[in-house]
């Protein structure tokens, strides 16, 4: 009996072999008073190709406007902790060593800091480079990143971490981030109902475990899709591209009761070498230069200011960059360094460098931002060419990073240091 007329995917296979999806027509005609079916067929590969393609451009793309929007918020927060931590170090300052309110500004910076820790390491998974791998305590790691991992764990996913203590291992942190969130990410998105995930650091040999109770076969798909030369799907491909990169093959292992286990192996430290010679006391970050400092969120500018003139230091301010370059090329010699935020209305810091430069070449910029270092990339500041230091950051790091870009002039070309200061 002759179908109706329509179309619909079906699997076909080549005269090789090889299979591929096929549109197939189907059209009711009469010829010669009888009814007759024409069948076309379609290969469909490479529109099917096409539309995958273009759903994961999508995807990157809502994932990259994601990313930007957390990466202002990020922004916003580091300008707070920058200003906070100026503000903790001069209540100190105030307070003297010993009085009631020491232990009270010790809390109040230890969470400071750990705050401005957490959002460096949330931002640390947009940035485009990686660090240099170093030796770290995996338990000390993972703590710290314990808060990011309780985040992306369901209401119904019971997280739990189980870390062997001293367990050192050799890779840079941010790669060590990445991979952990990622796998968790993963046995999350496979686990519709949630369940139990545990997270365990085994010291001998050293490495990572995932377990869950729920799906037998789910360490074995994860393993397989993670292993180089496989065809990972889109959303573990990052974590496929970093696991080749460091040569760190995934397995899988028996799991508790229905579930099954992800084994992640971890690098080992080279072998040891003699003992860093112990680190010398920081120098001593006054000094009587003039400096002028870009900023345009009031905060954080008047924080470095205060930070930059309790050290002695002349400054010179501006929210406005237009306006404050055109007060440098009035005043070009009377300015030793300058400070430049990255973003930036009117005029970003790569520009506002590229003016001061070009009347004073050998004048010592110094980049801030609370942006990563993708964003202040596109802005024209790379972080590997030029200093650059990240918001937050303390008093003491602005003033010794100042110091050291001062002393490490090569000649001066303006007015020597100490002279007639202008004030502002």
């Amino acid at each position: 009996e002759p179908e109706a007329d329509g179309e619909r995917l079906v699997p076909c296979r080549r005269l090789d072999g090889v299979p591929f999806p096929a549109l197939l027509g189907l059209t009711l005609i009469l010829r010669d008073g009888s009814p007759h079916t024409l069948a076309s067929v379609l290969d469909q590969s490479a529109r099917i190709a096409a539309d995958q393609a273009l759903d994961e451009l999508q995807a990157a793309r809502r994932t990259q406007a994601l990313g930007r929007v957390a990466g202002g918020v990020a922004h916003d927060i580091n300008n707070v902790m920058t200003a906070m931590q100026a503000t903790l170090a001069e209540a100190r300052a105030e307070a003297g060593p010993g009085g009631p309110l020491e232990p009270h500004l010790d809390r109040l910076e230890d969470q400071a800091q750990r705050a401005a820790g957490l959002v460096q390491r949330v931002q640390a998974f947009e940035r485009r480079a990686s660090g240099p791998a170093e030796d770290l305590d995996a338990a000390e790691v993972l703590n710290g990143l314990q808060p990011l991992l309780q985040q992306v764990a369901p209401d119904d996913t019971a997280l739990r971490l189980r870390l062997a203590p001293g367990v050192r291992v050799h890779l840079p942190r941010q790669e060590l981030d990445h991979i952990v969130l990622h796998l968790v990410l993963a046995h999350v998105d496979a686990l519709p109902h949630g369940g139990a995930l545990a997270l365990e650091l085994q010291a001998h040999p050293p490495g990572l475990h995932l377990r869950q109770d729920q799906d037998p076969e789910l360490a074995a798909r994860l393993a397989a899709a993670l292993r180089a030369g496989a065809e990972a799907p889109s959303p573990l491909r990052a974590l496929q591209s970093t696991l080749r990169r460091l040569q760190l093959q995934p397995d899988a292992t028996p799991g508790p009761g229905a579930g099954s286990s992800l084994w992640l192996p971890l690098p080992l430290p080279p072998p040891a070498a003699l003992p860093a010679p112990a680190p010398r006391a920081p120098p001593p970050w006054t000094g009587a230069e003039r400096l002028l400092v870009f900023d345009d969120d009031d905060m954080v500018r008047r924080a470095a200011v205060r930070t930059l003139r309790r050290a002695g230091y002349a400054v010179t301010d501006f929210g406005d960059p237009v306006a404050g370059v055109a007060w440098f090329e009035a005043h070009a010699d009377q300015i030793d360094m300058v400070v430049t935020d990255v973003v930036m209305p009117g005029l970003n810091g790569r520009q506002v460098a590229d003016r001061v430069l070009a009347l004073r070449p050998a004048l010592p910029v110094l980049f801030i931002s609370g942006y990563t270092a993708g964003i202040v990339l596109e802005r024209g500041v790379d972080g590997t060419q030029v200093s650059l230091l990240p918001k937050p950051f303390l008093p003491s790091e602005l003033g010794q990073r100042v110091r050291q870009m001062l002393d490490a002039r090569a000649t001066p070309d303006g007015p020597r240091p100490g002279a007639d200061q202008p004030g502002t």
